[in-house]
């Protein structure tokens, strides 16, 4: 998308929902999946053995817990439609944080990423929500938003 568009579903919906990228999504859970199958698989075969364990079978346990957490955690965000970005007239929304336009002072791209920060702290959009070459387009957009609804 770009400003004219995030500009004109602005003034249509009153709000712009920037959501997570399906690729970026579908990535995640296979290779998650794909690796904590492996060590799942390594880790069960050591239990069944019976024989002492080394070093290496409590990691592959360990990496098998990241991996499956890693796994649920984005089927369960994936189901929830989580965390999506919502800009509207009030300001932005990411999840359970947001920030309103008055409270916000200032808006940086740090590499992919977004960084809005205010008085409590700071709200980033990461690259999982946009395009790594729309992140200055929405930088400026967000500026511009942000002095327009400042004022109201």
């Amino acid at each position: 998308m770009t400003p004219v568009a995030w500009d004109a579903e602005l003034a249509r919906d009153g709000k712009v929902v920037l959501p997570l990228r399906r690729r970026a999504r579908v990535l995640t859970l296979v290779l998650s999946g794909a690796l904590a199958t492996v060590n799942g698989r390594r880790s069960y075969e050591a239990m069944t053995h019976g024989q002492a364990w080394s070093f290496w079978d409590y990691w592959n346990l360990a990496i098998f817990v990241l991996f499956l957490l890693v796994f649920v955690v984005t089927v369960r965000s994936t189901i929830a439609g989580t965390p999506r970005v919502t800009i509207d007239r009030q300001g932005v929304t990411k999840g359970d944080e947001s920030v309103t336009w008055t409270r916000l002072t200032s808006i940086e791209q740090n590499g992919g990423n977004v960084k809005l920060s205010h008085a409590d702290g700071e709200l980033t959009i990461d690259g999982k929500n946009i395009p790594a070459d729309q992140a200055r387009a929405l930088t400026d957009w967000l500026r511009s938003t942000a002095d327009r609804y400042k004022i109201s």
